[in-house]
């Protein structure tokens, strides 16, 4: 029977009186299906499935194999079913799966009442699904109770994190004795280590550089077991078909697609735009997943110095995406694992390409189903910060020598016209002078609401942009940003804020501000110290050697002053010796010939605070020369020397304590 046949037969049992009885009363419905999967490297473990308050118990063969059937009342088909495996002879082995509403794997098991991987494939329960659940937990903050809380949590799964925690977690089972590579005595178990991302991580680092051949060798493993990674979806190739939009995750915020666009058309042809490229393709769904043919991005671009042929060479990484898969699939997002080659190619010519080097990549993506149409975002005649593709700023009188330069990742706008519909926009256009101070005027741009709900902006330097609204926050609206700019195309994550927040206090700005912690680089760290007294701690910490300890010569602590400006702005400064490194001036604003003057200013113009203490910012970067400036073609120019500056949107995050301790002896 398929599943349409069994959700009627089961809806007019509750609508007939008689249906199943005699007196004139329905009976009680239930849910009944059985369980069968695997416990994979968890031979002859015990079983526990939960669903609300009932659980349900078994115990797994010496392959893992288990099945568990659930009789299930019908006030439970909305709760999450969630397994966990333990075994007597590993007490450290704890692995969980959580596996969706009851009533979805009711209907999931079809006519033969048997849920099994091919199914839903979390019925496996392995590290993967551990690493998974484990973010499930930490996103939803506290265990996941509905389906509307578990794809609200699955949109915020970290892939890269996701993928590593569980590498981790196999090789701690499988090599216990290795001080390298075992569970760390932190943690109790796999579960709570990958609830614990702080432990994890310097796990991963650890492990990751100690031996490297074998981390890769287990990740390659986990790709190849069909009990880990799903190839192909019980559903036809037209389900598969959808428009994915690759997350940007704060934790692991370097994955090699964040903020791509993959779009899978019906008919077996499609797209990907990514940040520096855009490349057609042709696709399939078969048993090894869905199979590219001619997509090849641009990841990388750039021009470095080579000493054989004396001269700037233009070097391109060109990444080809050979074959998708899944690591968790959900209705609106998907945990995905990329078989990539990449090679080095020089477009002028001086080498050959270089051969591929074939690896792994994963990333989270979110399905059309996500988007937010911009009608429930936008508002008319409000300020906001809205992000753009790298677009090349102006600096006007530049000092000679400097090369001055202003990349702008985020304009403010002011939106008019009909709700619902579009009309135009003011665009305050920031440029810098060549002594840093900030210049603006007006230009207009048009708006409208496309189709599919996405805003469109044609910009009047030509630049198109179409942000797909991926959050219902109105004040911090999460975008997919896709940007035609000349002939290319490009596209990224960012945020569209709202304006809101007053200006800062000499009460409020005082704290200490942190960017999100890194995964992949736990003792990398960098943040601000704003003093009530007016002085300001920028401190910068990097694991060079990566051992896993913090030495003195890993810090960068440059003392500095705070203000806010006559527009409510915080200003942050940091000045260099001449020539030399960082001090502390007597003054904002020191001389041009003191010692100590003008390296770096960063301005904050607040726009949101978020519940998790997130300042959300308007920023803006400026770099000066004035510690160099018997450098410049002219060595008697006067005032400040501006030589790089961006503006973008971003969030810090205050707090009350720093990342880590600071030695003494590097404070000043």
């Amino acid at each position: 029977m398929d599943n349409f046949g069994k959700a009627a037969i089961l809806g007019g049992c509750m609508m007939i009186a008689a249906c199943g009885g005699g007196d004139g009363s329905a009976p009680a419905t239930r849910l009944n299906f059985t369980v069968q999967g695997s416990v994979v490297e968890g031979e002859a473990a015990d079983i526990e499935i939960t669903v609300g308050s009932e659980r349900f118990n078994t115990n797994a063969d010496s392959n893992g194999v288990y099945s568990l059937e659930l009789s299930l009342d019908e006030a439970l088909t909305g709760k999450i079913v969630t397994a966990s495996a333990k075994t007597s002879s590993n007490s450290q082995l704890h692995y969980v799966s959580v596996m969706g509403e009851a009533g979805a794997l009711d209907a999931a098991a079809g006519s033969d009442n048997i849920l099994t991987p091919d199914e839903n494939s979390s019925v496996n329960i392995s590290a993967v699904s551990t690493a998974i659940s484990a973010q499930l937990k930490s996103a939803n903050n506290g265990d996941i109770s509905d389906q509307t809380a578990l794809e609200s949590a699955a949109k915020m799964i970290d892939s890269e994190v996701v993928f590593a925690v569980a590498t981790s977690i196999i090789l701690a089972m499988e090599y216990p004795d290795d001080p390298d590579l075992r569970l760390p005595s932190e943690v109790t178990d796999t579960y709570a280590f990958a609830g614990d991302l702080a432990i994890s991580a310097a796990h991963g680092v650890n492990a990751r550089s100690t031996n490297p051949d074998l981390w890769d060798n287990t990740q390659a493993a986990i790709a190849g077991d069909s009990n880990l990674v799903l190839s192909q979806p019980i559903q036809n190739a037209d389900d598969v078909a959808d428009i994915y939009y690759f997350t940007t995750p704060e934790t692991s915020f370097s994955g090699i697609f964040n903020g791509s666009r993959l779009v899978l058309n019906p008919g077996g042809d499609g797209t990907m735009s990514a940040k520096l490229d855009e490349s057609a393709f042709n696709w399939s769904l078969g048993k090894s997943g869905v199979s590219f043919e001619g997509l090849a991005l641009i990841s990388n671009d750039a021009y470095p110095w080579d000493r054989d042929l004396g001269k700037s060479v233009h070097e391109q990484t060109i990444t080809r995406i050979n074959n998708l898969r899944w690591l968790s699939r959900e209705r609106l997002s998907d945990v995905l694992l990329l078989d990539i080659e990449s090679y080095t190619h020089y477009p002028d010519g001086e080498y050959p390409d270089t051969s591929p080097v074939v690896s792994l990549t994963t990333g989270t993506a979110l399905k059309s189903g996500s988007r937010v149409t911009a009608t429930k975002i936008l508002r008319l005649g409000v300020d906001y910060s809205v992000p753009r593709s790298a677009t090349a700023g102006v600096v006007s009188s530049p000092v000679d020598g400097t090369g001055a330069s202003l990349e702008v990742y985020a304009s403010k706008i002011s939106f008019s016209g009909s709700p619902g519909q579009g009309g135009t926009a003011s665009v305050t256009v920031e440029s810098y002078n060549g002594d840093g101070t900030l210049i603006t005027s007006e230009e207009n741009a048009s708006w409208m609401i496309a189709a599919d709900g996405s805003l469109q902006i044609s910009y009047a330097n030509g630049d198109s942009a179409n942000l797909v609204f991926l959050s219902e926050n109105q004040e911090i609206a999460s975008v997919n940003l896709k940007t035609t700019q000349n002939a290319g195309v490009f596209t990224r994550n960012s945020f569209l804020l709202l304006k809101e927040e007053p200006s800062w206090t000499m009460l409020s700005a005082p704290g200490i501000y942190r960017y999100p912690f890194s995964f992949f680089e736990p003792l990398n760290h960098f943040w601000f110290e704003v003093n009530d007294n007016g002085t300001a701690l920028t401190v910068s910490t990097y694991d060079i050697d990566e051992s896993g300890t913090l030495e003195d010569s890993e810090y960068s602590v440059m003392p500095g002053l705070w203000l806010i400006n006559g527009g409510g702005n915080m200003l942050i400064r940091r000045y260099r010796y001449n020539f030399g490194g960082f001090c502390m001036p007597t003054i904002w604003d020191p001389a041009d010939n003191d010692e100590c003057v003008l390296y770096h200013e960063r301005e904050w113009n607040l726009h949101q605070i978020s519940s998790d203490d997130g300042y959300w910012i308007h920023h803006y970067h400026r770099f000066f020369y004035d510690w160099q400036r018997e450098n410049m073609s002219d060595p008697t120019v006067s005032g400040h020397i501006f030589s790089f500056g961006s503006i973008d949107n971003r969030p810090q995050y205050k707090t009350n304590m720093r990342p880590v301790k600071v030695p003494p002896n590097l404070l000043p």
